[in-house]
């Protein structure tokens, strides 16, 4: 304008519009940050704690992970072709047909489920993982996804056999010296 002038009833709904436009904007640059944060929070409390998580799209059949849990099956992120079929291929041979099962009930019956399994990095390494997963379904009760978790549990399992097989040797230990014991009253 060539003077000095206040903003007419539709220049005032313009200003409130583009207001408001802009308060959104600087609200979402403000939650993408907190976003970031938090995970980059996640991301390091999964690699500390030997934890990952994943989600698998049925109707699509993809799979995504967190990035701590390419670190725990060894493999680089852009490694895995993200289905189904290729999450099974990193599944110990001996476990693929229970693991199957197991997932395959929790879509059917849409309740959680938790198992253990054996996988085999890349480089030949057998860990073991407990999962858990947990379908999300649609407003019809029709499974979407299955989200999970996984926590490498191999040291523990490492533990839990060596305790084993010393508690086996103390029982032989134990049943041979009885030959040698006398009861009396």
């Amino acid at each position: 304008y060539q003077e000095v002038k206040e903003p007419g009833s539709e220049e005032r709904k313009i200003i409130d519009k583009a207001t408001a436009i802009l308060k959104i904007i600087l609200e979402n640059r403000q939650h993408i940050e907190e976003v970031k944060e938090a995970t980059l929070m996640m991301e390091q409390a999964q690699k500390i704690a030997g934890f990952g998580n994943w989600s698998w799209a049925l109707e699509t059949n993809e799979i995504t992970w967190s990035k701590s849990l390419f670190s725990m099956y060894g493999i680089s992120v852009d490694h895995l072709s993200r289905t189904y079929d290729d999450y099974l291929k990193l599944i110990h041979k001996d476990d693929v047909k229970r693991v199957s099962t197991y997932l395959a009930e929790a879509i059917r019956r849409t309740t959680e489920i938790n198992f253990e399994t054996r996988i085999v990095r890349t480089d030949g390494q057998i860990r073991y993982h407990k999962t858990w997963a947990k379908p999300q379904k649609d407003e019809h009760g029709k499974p979407l996804k299955l989200i999970g978790a996984c926590l490498d549990i191999t040291e523990s399992k490492q533990i839990q056999e060596k305790l084993q097989l010393s508690e086996s040797r103390l029982r032989s230990l134990v049943d041979s010296q009885t030959n040698y014991v006398i009861r009396t009253n």
